[in-house]
């Protein structure tokens, strides 16, 4: 078998630098060039904050990184948190060089820490923690041994927090958790941290389940695909 690129294909670069508020290089995060097609070619910045993307083919891409956890978009004259909000970036034929990413001041700066919990007050440890801006992309963390989450944020602003629980969707409100979105309290987020926010799930939440079998019309099974109750 030979498999041989077109003419064309991987021949063109996205160059540039990411940078903190104060011009700073932002070294070892991966910056992703987004496609109209969602194809995502990527490169890791290096030491001073450079970074070279090998793009598939001519299109228009949106740059975006993630520093730990904290989701923002390249737009000239600094970064944003919206997708919708990000320059495009056209490629042709030839190299884009010179690309400024550079975070706003406050960006990514600002966290809210708190505690996943069961009913019992167990803590749910490998479990992922989000907190959604009413305008913008969400942000996420991890949760420890101890169900401690710091979500990193890329502003200030209006957040919902929710988790994922073996894929139990649930929402912080002040006193616990609820299934409902619209239940969910909004956390304002200023110039400081928000700590000690605790997600903890009600008696029976998260423990029923529905299962069953994916089938093809011809009654074989059907694998690798997401199924969803809502």
């Amino acid at each position: 078998m030979r498999f041989q690129l077109a003419k064309g294909l991987c021949s063109t670069k996205i160059t540039g630098r990411l940078l903190d508020a104060d011009g700073a290089g932002i070294s070892d995060v991966w910056v992703y060039a987004r496609d109209e097609d969602n194809s995502t070619p990527y490169a890791r910045s290096d030491s001073d904050g450079s970074f070279s993307i090998t793009v598939p083919s001519a299109g228009v891409y949106r740059l975006e990184v993630s520093i730990d956890g904290c989701r923002v978009y390249f737009r000239r004259g600094g970064a944003v948190p919206s997708n919708e909000q990000a320059t495009r970036i056209t490629i042709n034929d030839r190299d884009v060089t010179g690309v400024r990413f550079q975070l706003r001041e406050g960006q990514c700066s600002t966290k809210i820490t708190g505690r996943l919990l069961d009913a019992a007050s167990n803590p749910i440890a490998d479990t992922r923690v989000y907190a959604w801006p009413v305008n913008g992309t969400q942000s996420s963390a991890q949760t420890d041994s101890e169900g401690s989450f710091v979500i990193t944020l890329p502003g200030s602003g209006q957040y919902r927090v929710y988790a994922r629980v073996d894929g139990c969707t649930v929402y912080y409100r002040r006193g616990g958790a609820t299934a409902l979105q619209r239940q969910a309290r909004q956390i304002r987020v200023s110039d400081s941290d928000v700590t000690g926010v605790t997600l903890q799930l009600a008696q029976g939440m998260c423990e029923h389940r529905i299962s069953g079998k994916l089938l093809n019309a011809d009654g074989s099974p059907r694998s690798r695909q997401w199924v969803s109750a809502s």
